[in-house]
């Protein structure tokens, strides 16, 4: 015999737990607390991460625009410096300029042009620049040597009347130890405006106002490239250095800066024809030493050819 069980739905009891009290209420409650802190210490240094990264990110782009300005300044003063004629004759006269300031929505530059020292005949200028941004300063201190001045060559030509002029050369055994810089003929056809025969010697920078190809395309000094020892560099911008006013403002330096007993007033003679006051430059060596002895008041005769190549004094 088969006996098969089955199964009572019996009533679910749901017994209630009685309330923590005593010693567990006390725990739950500071397990609470504590992780409440835990949480708030967290959000705490959150947000001190992220004020500290910030003030750091400020602070690194106030010194930065501080810098940007004082470089912004150097290339200001660089620039003016290259619009000048004398820069020598600018700083004893005061020109505006000499020194300046530069501004930006967020900085600041003052920058200042002094004479440094010279190196042989050559000036030194000082660009000095202090750059603001905030509380944060930077310094941009800088000597600077005039690429082309009044003692670099300023044509290849020699003037043969009132309206013309004469290529000169330079030709194989010259060495020519100076910076050179060969303005722009803007003559057409379009030629080389630097006049070379031989293999001269080129020891510093040549600067030509030029460009080294013609407007067809040809290469003009593909055959004298490897004379330039220390480069030649084309396109370059026009010196002044044989300017009339630039020469003007150099003889004038020299003459206000020169004792009052040196500041020669040449007076021609009365009794020589064709008569032009001079004063007389005579360099000569003694004992090894070279010199130059001055004299005053000299008079020196012009004579007139029929043509203008053959006019000397």
């Amino acid at each position: 015999m088969r006996f098969i069980a089955m199964a009572r739905n019996r009533p679910i009891r749901h017994t209630k737990r009685p309330p923590l009290r005593g010693p567990r209420k006390g725990l739950a409650l500071g397990l609470v607390v504590i992780s409440l802190g835990i949480l708030t210490a967290l959000g705490l240094g959150l947000l001190s991460v992220g004020y500290g990264a910030r003030r750091q990110a400020i602070a690194a782009k106030a010194d930065l625009a501080a810098m940007l300005a004082a470089e912004a300044g150097y290339e200001k003063a660089v620039f003016w410096m290259s619009e000048q004629q004398d820069m020598l004759s600018a700083l004893q006269q005061g020109v505006a300029g000499t020194s300046g300031r530069v501004s930006f929505p967020d900085s600041s530059s003052s920058y200042q042009i002094s004479l440094f020292t010279f190196a042989g005949t050559r000036p030194v200028f000082r660009v000095s620049c202090l750059g603001r941004s905030g509380v944060f300063e930077r310094k941009v201190d800088v000597l600077v040597v005039q690429a082309i001045s009044g003692w670099d060559m300023g044509m290849c030509r020699v003037p043969t009347s009132a309206t013309q002029t004469s290529p000169v050369s330079f030709t194989t055994g010259e060495v020519i130890d100076m910076p050179v810089s060969i303005n722009e003929r803007n003559e057409y056809p379009d030629q080389r405006d630097i006049h070379i025969i031989g293999s001269p010697r080129f020891k510093k920078p040549v600067a030509m106002g030029e460009s080294r190809r013609t407007t067809g395309g040809s290469d003009k000094y593909y055959g004298v490239m490897s004379l330039f020892e220390d480069g030649i560099y084309f396109d370059q911008p026009k010196t002044r250095v044989t300017d009339e006013k630039t020469v003007q403002k150099k003889i004038d330096r020299f003459r206000d800066s020169t004792k009052a007993e040196y500041r020669y007033k040449p007076v021609g003679q009365a009794a020589v024809s064709n008569r032009q006051s001079a004063v007389q430059l005579e360099f000569f060596v003694k004992n090894g030493v070279g010199s130059v002895r001055v004299t005053n008041n000299c008079t020196v005769r012009g004579v007139k050819h029929d043509q203008d190549w053959k006019t000397y004094d």
